[in-house]
């Protein structure tokens, strides 16, 4: 006998505003924040990307316009995102993208300057890397080594902590 279907409710829809300068905060994004951070590959990026994502990248890309209005519209973007994220049970790689691109936001410019990583950034690592939480660089160009005895992968020049 199967259980109820949990189904989250949906996150508050944007404000019209806020929607209709996304446009110019992803221009902001690839003109500013693309070029030091790759995020995302602007070549394959389209009409096609996620709501989540577009939303993640518009946020990040608030916070370089002056106006403290673009700010909070970016905290809206921002928590319209994470609600987002919550709700999808299957992350593709846009999906991960706006989690790290959330995270980033929330660590850095945020609201309250998060110290932890959040409950989806630490499942993302945990995904992508065992339970991975902080990668820091050990050197340059060091011989690749051996991460896992069992998994036998590989890793140049990057160790990680647990």
């Amino acid at each position: 006998m199967e259980g109820p279907e949990v189904v989250l409710p949906g996150p508050q829809p944007l404000p019209r505003q806020t929607r209709a300068s996304m446009a110019l905060y992803v221009e902001v994004y690839w003109s500013r924040f693309h070029p030091l951070y790759p995020v995302v590959h602007r070549a394959t990026f389209g009409s096609s990307a996620e709501e989540v994502l577009r939303c993640a990248m518009a946020a990040v890309g608030t916070q370089y316009l002056d106006d403290a209005e673009h700010r909070r519209r970016g905290n809206q973007l921002h928590e319209y995102a994470w609600q987002e994220i919550k709700r999808i049970l299957q992350w593709d790689i846009q999906v991960m993208q706006a989690i790290l691109l959330c995270e980033l936001f929330a660590r850095f410019r945020g609201r309250k300057a998060a110290t932890k990583p959040s409950k989806p950034f630490a499942s993302l690592c945990s995904r992508v890397g065992g339970s991975v939480l902080a990668p820091r660089l050990v050197g340059s160009a060091p011989e690749p080594r051996r991460v896992g005895r069992e998994s036998g992968t590989m890793a140049s020049g990057v160790s990680f902590d647990a």
